[in-house]
């Protein structure tokens, strides 16, 4: 009998996010109950597996360690499960996408592909920026969508979705201090995801001179979501592309008080493992995301 099952679960899922709350949204299950789940593993091996950052947690050396024999457990089983499962034959595309990019753009528009695609099942998991750079990716998703610069070096990646980006913030923040023109950028705290870069880039393609003093300051949140949450609530001004907040904009929950959309280095790609072909039912889905991101363009 395998003890502590949904332990073991919970690690793997924050292990590869690196985040409490997006391993509690993959496993669907209560941030608190993530972290149960650890204690409960940590104290059956009698080490810590986890320790804080300033962007989430990260594996210790025991961390490290225990990772491989848990993952190759949790396949040996889907794998069992999936051999004695009598259902119709079905092909299987794993995905892994960023939350924020899942919720805002595509799942609106997945009807359309299992209207196209009845017989393709997909299986979908929430990783964070950094997931293109693991070394196990190949084993976990035979697609995926990452934010960045497009220079992984596991994975071929070809630009999905451009970002032009949009000052946006509440109008709350506004009445305490006002936004009109790019100079009044500094007395505003800054909200960022994962590093500063984003803000800086913006911030100098907008020909602010301080551009790197001041886009090195403020908040760093763990996730987007947990960027758009802050910034609703007049925690600070955030970067995000126009129709990903178009809902919040057009109730006027959220404003973008300054006339401007520039890009940055950063894009959303879709990648897969580097140098390997796609199966039949991968490659379609990929051709359906290359489509519909043509589509949506000028969004």
């Amino acid at each position: 009998m395998i003890a502590h099952l949904k332990a073991i679960q919970a690690f793997d899922a924050v292990a590869r996010a690196g985040n409490l709350t997006q391993a509690a949204a993959t496993l669907n299950i209560a941030q608190s109950a993530i972290s149960y789940h650890i204690r409960v593993l940590e104290t059956k091996i009698g080490a810590k597996l986890f320790e804080r950052t300033a962007r989430g947690v990260r594996l210790t050396g025991t961390g490290e360690k225990l990772v491989p024999f848990v993952r190759e457990g949790l396949r040996s089983i889907e794998t069992g499960m999936a051999t004695v499962t009598k259902a119709p034959a079905r092909s299987v595309v794993r995905v892994a996408v960023l939350p924020m990019f899942a919720s805002r753009w595509l799942a609106p528009r997945l009807a359309d592909f299992w209207t196209k695609h009845s017989k393709i099942e997909l299986s979908f998991s929430h990783e964070s920026d950094a997931f293109a750079s693991a070394l196990d990716y190949a084993e976990t998703a035979d697609v995926a969508v990452q934010w960045g610069a497009g220079n992984w070096p596991r994975v071929d990646a070809e630009r999905l979705l451009e970002a032009p980006l949009v000052v946006a913030c509440s109008p709350k923040l506004l009445e305490q201090t006002p936004l009109r023109r790019l100079s009044d950028i500094k007395r505003h705290t800054l909200l960022h995801v994962d590093d500063h870069n984003m803000w800086r880039q913006w911030l100098a393609s907008a020909g602010v001179p301080e551009a790197s003093e001041i886009g090195g300051r403020g908040l760093m949140m763990s996730d987007r979501h947990f960027q758009l949450s802050a910034t609703l609530n007049a925690a600070g001004v955030s970067l995000f592309i126009r129709s990903f907040i178009r809902e919040e904009l057009r109730q006027g929950t959220l404003v973008s008080p300054l006339p401007l959309e520039l890009c940055t280095a950063y894009a959303y790609y879709v990648v897969r493992p580097k140098g390997r072909r796609l199966g039949e039912a991968a490659s379609q889905f990929y051709d359906w995301l290359r489509a519909q991101a043509a589509m949506s363009a000028g969004d």
